[in-house]
């Protein structure tokens, strides 16, 4: 299975020296994270904590143990520049009391933080040449004037997907997953408070990627990923099975939250309850009914958002036809969002299940839309058993 994240900890180097810097820890994208044998991931999101303990046999997923937390509002604020936890008392109790709840007992996690507190980048190199250290300088060099902060507080590192070709006459691609030092630093110290030691940080949606990918056709025809949160969403596009396209924008769950609560003059707790029902959505073909959708704007936004990303990955030279979107995330449990979408964009738009690769014990009776939020962490935590 592929991985990408950052790994805070864990480095070919002895523990505390890493980098010739003694504590101070050394960031990179795991080459093959089969190397590395995590069964246990932690999901930080504004809504909720998933924590995960998984993993991979006979080409499924195995869900061993696992347990989720609900986030009380405004107390994770996913930010690329600010410190993303407010009162962090509260987020030690609330993760504290999610060990217990869950049953695990490992110490070691994969940490998967939400994609707007981190960034993930596309660079494209005529040679590819040096150590590894002198690509991450060359990458932090390319990046410093899109960056809403100084080279010198970026922490990242790369993975090569793509090479010049047998003659060297394409160019060399790769992926750079970077983050503000302060912020990973905040999380990494949380953590460690609880006796807990973070192995590696990945982006959410890069985890449920991890996940998906194993079902990706070889074909030279684009697939979209659609990753709908709480706070924002992610556009990923994959070729051949390659990511080659990701943009985060700030639309989800919670801004229809406040539509809703808006609206209809009821309190958030109300409207997210509310949304789960298909009462709100636009009428569909061949439904017969006059009611109003209060959700239509929020749609709309949604479908504009998604096409805009899709518009712009089409303009870049070399993109493959996007032929379908398929739909992950919380989010994404909407009644009849995949056709709302379908009919906007164009595109047939289907739902991700889960269900058809996830095994697990019948006592934890878990079903499409419990096991959706999970997939991020489980497709960082499960690994080959060998």
């Amino acid at each position: 299975m592929k991985g990408w994240g950052i790994p805070p900890h864990l480095s070919p180097l002895p523990c505390g020296e890493r980098d010739g810097e003694r504590g101070s820890a050394r960031i990179g994208i795991l080459q093959n994270m089969n190397l590395w044998h995590y069964s246990v991931a932690l999901d930080v999101g504004s809504y909720s904590l998933k924590l995960v303990q998984a993993g991979y046999r006979k080409g499924r997923f195995y869900l061993k143990r696992f347990a989720t937390a609900p986030v009380p509002q405004g107390l994770i604020t996913a930010s690329l520049t600010k410190p993303n936890i407010g009162e962090e008392g509260t987020f030690k109790g609330i993760l504290r009391d999610l060990f217990k709840k869950s049953g695990i007992k490992a110490r070691e996690l994969a940490l998967l933080l939400p994609d707007l507190s981190l960034k993930v980048r596309f660079l494209e190199f005529q040679e590819l040449s040096g150590s590894r250290e002198e690509v991450k300088e060359l990458a932090r060099w390319r990046l410093k004037d899109s960056l809403a902060f100084s080279p010198e507080e970026v922490v990242l590192d790369y993975q090569e997907i793509s090479s010049g070709g047998e003659n060297g006459q394409g160019l060399n691609r790769i992926l750079c997953l970077l983050g503000k030092r302060e912020i990973i630093a905040q999380y990494d110290r949380l953590l460690e408070a609880l006796g807990l030691q973070p192995r590696v940080v990945d982006s959410s949606s890069l985890g449920l990627y991890n996940f998906w990918e194993e079902n990706l056709p070889a074909s030279p025809d684009g697939v979209a990923l659609l990753n709908l949160g709480h706070q924002g969403s992610t556009l990923l596009v994959a070729v051949g099975g390659i990511p080659t396209f990701i943009r985060s924008f700030e639309l989800g769950g919670a801004a229809l939250d406040e539509a809703l609560a808006t609206s209809l003059t009821i309190p958030l707790a109300e409207a997210s309850r509310y949304k789960k029902e298909d009462s709100f959505l636009p009428p569909f073909e061949g439904e017969k009914t006059e009611r109003p959708s209060v959700a239509r704007p929020f749609l709309e936004k949604l479908a504009r958002e998604v096409a805009d990303s899709l518009f712009f990955y089409a303009e870049q030279e070399g993109a493959s036809g996007v032929k379908r979107m398929v739909l992950a995330g919380g989010t994404s449990n909407l009644r009849h969002l995949e056709a709302f979408l379908g009919r906007e964009l164009g595109l047939p738009v289907e739902r991700l299940d889960p269900l058809m690769m996830v095994s697990f014990s019948s006592s934890l009776k878990l079903g499409r839309e419990a096991l959706l939020p999970l997939l991020p962490a489980l497709g960082v935590a499960a690994r080959e058993d060998t």
